[in-house]
């Protein structure tokens, strides 16, 4: 092999690597932007679970500003779509997103028997559709313009956190026909703003 083939060889392993690298480098910052995002709403839904509600709302005004609300908004999908997912992670938890549970929830109550199961699980996703609610309301989308429009998302996002806070009253109440309602009320206040402003 000529001296010339060996060193294109190795310069072209050499450049290989270096976008290995880089393309490992970019996944990671990717990564740690939506892990800035996901910790943000956990942290707040630890807070909202320990009776801290309105601390958290204090702590979502100061960090709100430094999230990006689509990440934000997207811990509301499927696990297999990197949502925050509902309760446990299983082949049969196949609806396990939080607005795919809140869809679910809200259309007729649970039993007995499925309140009592999932009554812990509901409002551990109550605390953290709370915590959005906290994080959107300081943090509005691109598209809401004018003193009318912000007053619109203000008011959306806060029914969405009462909503949510209901729902978690009702679910350590295992009181199934409050979690129905209570998750009713939720996905009204997210229709009535994705209607205007989801992409």
């Amino acid at each position: 092999m000529s001296r010339y083939v060996r060193f294109w060889l190795a310069g072209t392993a050499v450049g290989m690597m270096a976008l290995g690298f880089l393309a490992v480098v970019n996944r990671g910052v990717a990564a740690d932007e939506e892990n800035k995002e996901r910790a943000a709403v956990l942290k707040l839904a630890d807070m909202i679970a320990n009776g801290k509600t309105d601390a958290a709302r204090k702590e979502a005004a100061t960090i709100a500003k430094g999230l990006d609300l689509e990440d934000v908004m997207h811990n509301f999908k499927l696990r297999k779509d990197k949502g925050i997912g509902f309760g446990e992670k299983g082949p049969s938890n196949t609806a396990d997103g939080i607005e795919a549970k809140l869809i679910n929830l809200g259309k007729k109550p649970l039993s007995a028997n499925d309140m009592k199961a999932q009554a812990d699980a509901i409002a551990e996703m109550a605390n953290r559709t709370a915590a959005i609610a906290q994080i959107a309301s300081n943090n509005p989308s691109s598209k809401v313009k004018g003193a009318k429009a912000l007053q619109d998302w203000k008011k959306w996002t806060q029914e969405m956190e009462k909503a949510s806070l209901d729902l978690g009253k009702a679910a350590k109440a295992k009181d199934s026909k409050g979690v129905k309602d209570a998750a009713m009320r939720a996905n009204a206040s997210c229709s009535d703003c994705h209607a205007l402003y989801k992409d």
